[in-house]
């Protein structure tokens, strides 16, 4: 994607059934993303997109060897992509 320059490298994805306060979280060394299955049977899977993008972001920084908690370097990734 452009958003990554096509730099993220592959990524697990999981679904979390005990999460009930976070749409999904990345554990960027293991490059797991883990997604609450909760959330997107309240929500709908039109939320999946915007969750997958946040933890990508997170991921890209910290592969970029930045802070990759939701400075502002991670705001301004957000607000690009929308």
């Amino acid at each position: 994607a452009v958003l990554f320059r096509d730099s993220l490298p592959p990524c697990r994805r999981t679904w979390n059934r005990r999460f009930r306060s976070v749409a999904g979280r990345i554990e960027c060394r293991s490059r797991t993303i883990e997604l609450s299955s909760a959330h997107f049977e309240a929500c709908g899977v039109a939320a999946l997109g915007a969750v997958l993008i946040h933890e990508m972001i997170h991921l890209y920084l910290f592969e970029q060897r930045m802070p990759y908690g939701h400075n502002s370097a991670f705001k301004i990734m957000s607000r690009s992509a929308g």
